[in-house]
């Protein structure tokens, strides 16, 4: 690697700031938690699917060296593993041309901070990492890639206790609504778990519930990707979703790190989990529609897991050893790519059920220490999160008239499990019936 190249792409140390086009207005809201552990010795991991602004948020933590820490330019390198102008490279020959042509000085006396882009494609990167750390040099690495699997594992074998990472998803509908329309809520889910509603501005809520309605119809369609946020052709975008992000994580990211023989086959089966999304997941049923091994349909789910296409939820049970043996429930990671997979534009009666529960699912995840499912018999919840020890049923009906059979099934798993409270998601009623909430879809996914 030449200083030429370094130098191109990291125009700061030029010009001073990063380049208004590489910075969006727009901050989410996990970057305070990064700003964080940006001050402590430990390698900084972001991971998450492509599209979902990881660079994006690079760039804004470089831009807060700059100007709020008034680090020295010169002592903040950027690279990009997944960009062909910075060819094959090695850490330690980077790090040499860096001191010797730009730095002037060498790392191991100047506190630096380097962030490297899509590090799985790195040979060898968590090697490196833990020698220059282990060296304790004034060197702070900042990191983000595509694959869960193979960066946490790479993580466990070499960089335990050495290297954080947060988990960075698409656009949650809370930050949907503040990026596209500039509304901004400060809701607690406890409080709503609980049927607690003195703390909610009735009044602001009332005057913003058409767009917050409006605005979920776009989000459940479209999803939480931001780049494709201003394109509102379906055919456009849909067609970017698959390019961008289908074809470059199946066909290149997947392929290149797992030696996938057949991708195609790895994409028929994202198409099969888009159709089933919300449901009980059966290998042997999956592996006859699709004509693959089972054991092929294992190791590719964990692919697609491990990529952020997808994720899954355990059965609930109080025994370790039968949630382990319960079928999972699997769930598309965003909605929009889920309805570019299908070629679905708009909600209907027969896909609205599948995608409230998916989006449902996805920002569950988020509020909760994990989430599961429960069945018995005839009787199931859509979700249950566990946090701090305590324990919501959550069933999703979105109607607008909810009967009394709705509750069934949350109000038995109260009584089987001794739970304090349960919700049931609607489209529009928000009440308290005993101990069960009525809770509109766009007013749990705006709560925190």
């Amino acid at each position: 690697m030449d200083a030429k190249t370094l130098t191109v792409y990291n125009p700061w140390w030029n010009v001073g700031k990063v380049p208004e086009a590489l910075l969006l207005p727009y901050r989410r809201k996990v970057f305070k938690d990064l700003l964080q552990w940006l001050e402590g010795k430990r390698i900084l991991g972001i991971v998450g699917p492509r599209r979902t602004g990881k660079t994006t948020i690079m760039y804004q933590l470089i831009q807060y060296l700059l100007t709020e820490k008034e680090i020295d330019p010169l002592q903040i390198l950027y690279l990009s593993c997944d960009d062909p102008a910075f060819g094959v490279f090695d850490i330690q020959s980077m790090f040499a041309t860096y001191e010797e042509n730009l730095l002037h000085e060498s790392i191991t006396h100047k506190q630096v901070y380097v962030f490297i882009d899509e590090i799985q494609f790195l040979k060898d990167w968590a090697r490196w990492l833990k020698r220059y750390h282990d060296l304790k040099y004034p060197v702070k690495f900042i990191i983000s890639g595509s694959s869960a699997t193979y960066i946490k594992s790479r993580s466990k074998e070499s960089l335990v206790g050495r290297i954080v990472e947060e988990d960075f998803y698409p656009f949650s509908f809370a930050e949907y609504i503040e990026c596209t329309g500039n509304m901004v809520f400060d809701i607690s889910f406890d409080e709503l778990s609980r049927g607690d509603f003195s703390n909610l501005d009735t009044v602001k809520l009332a005057s913003f519930t058409t767009q917050l309605k409006t605005a979920l119809n776009e989000y459940a369609i479209r999803g939480g990707f931001p780049e494709y946020f201003n394109e509102k052709t379906f055919l456009i975008w849909s067609r970017l979703i698959r390019s961008d992000i289908v074809d470059k994580t199946i066909y290149k990211d997947l392929v290149r790190l797992y030696d996938i023989k057949m991708p195609s086959l790895l994409e028929s089966l994202l198409v099969y989990l888009a159709g089933t999304s919300s449901g009980i997941f059966v290998h042997t049923k999956a592996s006859d529609m699709l004509g693959i091994s089972r054991p092929t349909v294992v190791n590719y789910m964990e692919y697609l897991k491990s990529a952020f296409l997808i994720d899954e939820a355990r059965k609930y049970s109080k025994s370790a050893a039968s949630e382990a043996r319960s079928a999972k429930k699997t769930y598309m990671i965003d909605s929009g790519l889920m309805n570019s997979l299908l070629g679905e534009p708009e909600l209907t009666d027969l896909n609205k059920g599948k995608i409230f529960e998916t989006l449902a699912f996805n920002h569950a995840r988020s509020l909760a220490d994990s989430v599961h499912y429960w069945r018995h018999g005839t009787t199931e919840v859509d979700l249950v999160l566990s946090k701090n020890n305590i324990v919501t049923p959550i069933e999703v009906k979105y109607r607008e008239n909810i009967s009394k059979s709705d509750t069934k099934g949350v109000c038995r798993f109260m009584d089987r499990y001794k739970c304090q409270n349960g919700i049931v998601l609607t489209r529009d009623t928000l009440e308290k019936l005993g101990s069960v909430t009525l809770l509109p879809v766009w007013l749990f996914l705006i709560s925190r």
